[in-house]
Formats: structure tokens, C-alpha cells, sequence
């Protein structure tokens, strides 16, 4: 495998960095062993699958304060919408000031979050989620920049999904609502100081 990329990247006359970072991620990829595993669920069965990707994730979104009082129902069904991402190291996850459809959660690595200025704000590790306002607010802008510091995993969840899963529980739709703003408006008062 390893060989048919260089190959591929030497047809196709990449830049030294460029072909250093996407070894990089393919090394991580084989160490995680990221391939096999979707080889795997690939054979196993919707419930068997849902399972697994819940006993996996389950924790990572009941981080999220708005998450935690859902059923479980409805709990399994957005575990079951995440998508895994790998960003490498100094990859910029989201822009300041750009819109956002989609929000984070960290399964593994560090995350820096900067603000619009520049100004590092704080780090983010396993277990920490960004991006939520975007989830209820599609008009909202990004109020920080979020790096890689390390190879991390992180998932994400789109807010399309997010909207066809919760829509039949429209109370609890606006309890998230209220909380993630509450949040944002606390980021952005970060955000001026």
C-alpha cells in the first residue's frame, strides 16, 4: 500500500510537505489500525455495527451538557450519525469568523483554539467537543480557529443530521438551543478580552 502511494505521489508530482503529511496520516491510520476495523463493521450487520459505534462513542457525547439528558433512543441515533475525521498536526480544523454546518468531538489528541486575533485561547484534549453553536445557529459565524497540536480523531457531526434526527423532539430541541447559545455567549465575551 505503503509503495502505490509514493508511487502515486510521485505521478502526480506533489510537494515534498504535501507527500510527508499524507504519509504521516497513513502511518497513524495503520498504527490505529483504522483499516481493518472498517473492513470488519463493513461485515457485520446495521445493529451490530450501531452497537459498536455506541460503546465507542457514547461517552464522547455525553460530555456535551446539552446531551445529557436525552434518551438513550435518541442518544443512540446521533452516535450513529458521527463521522470519524483524522486531522495531522497543525491541520486548521475550523476558521474564525467563517460559517459553521458541523460541530467536534475529541476522541484522541490536543486541539488549540484561537481566537478571531490570533490569540491562543486554550487547548482542548480527549473528551472535549467544539463547533455545538453551529449545530443550532446556521447563521452563526465561527468565534475561534481550532489547529491540530497532534494527530488527533475526532467526529463530527453534521448539522443536517443533527436537524433530521432531533426534529421529532421539538422540547428538547430548544433546551439545546438555549444551552449551546449560552455557551457561545461566553466564548465570544472570551473572546473580546
Amino acid at each position: 500500500m505503503m509503495a502505490q502511494l509514493k508511487q502515486y505521489m510521485k505521478y502526480r508530482q506533489l510537494p515534498y510537505p504535501t507527500q510527508h503529511r499524507i504519509i504521516a496520516y497513513y502511518e497513524f491510520c495503520f498504527q490505529q489500525r483504522y483499516f481493518r476495523e472498517i473492513e470488519i463493521l463493513n461485515t457485520l450487520s446495521t445493529y451490530m455495527r450501531q452497537e459498536i459505534n455506541m460503546h465507542a462513542c457514547r461517552k464522547l457525547v455525553e460530555n456535551v451538557t446539552f446531551f445529557n439528558n436525552l434518551p438513550l433512543s435518541l442518544l443512540t441515533r446521533i452516535v450513529a450519525i458521527l463521522k470519524a475525521e483524522i486531522f495531522l498536526t497543525n491541520d486548521v480544523i475550523v476558521r474564525a469568523n467563517q460559517l459553521g454546518d458541523c460541530m467536534y468531538f475529541i476522541a484522541s489528541g490536543t486541539v488549540a483554539i484561537y481566537s478571531n486575533t490570533g490569540k491562543e485561547i486554550c487547548h482542548l484534549e480527549d473528551g472535549a467537543y467544539f463547533g455545538e453553536i453551529a449545530l443550532v445557529m446556521p447563521e452563526a459565524r465561527r468565534v475561534a480557529s481550532v489547529v491540530a497540536i497532534e494527530i488527533c480523531e475526532l467526529y463530527r457531526l453534521d448539522r443536517a443530521d443533527f436537524a433530521r434526527t432531533i426534529h421529532p423532539y421539538p422540547m428538547l430541541w430548544e433546551q439545546i438551543k438555549k444551552i449551546a447559545i449560552k455557551r457561545h455567549e461566553r466564548t465570544t465575551i472570551l473572546n473580546t478580552q
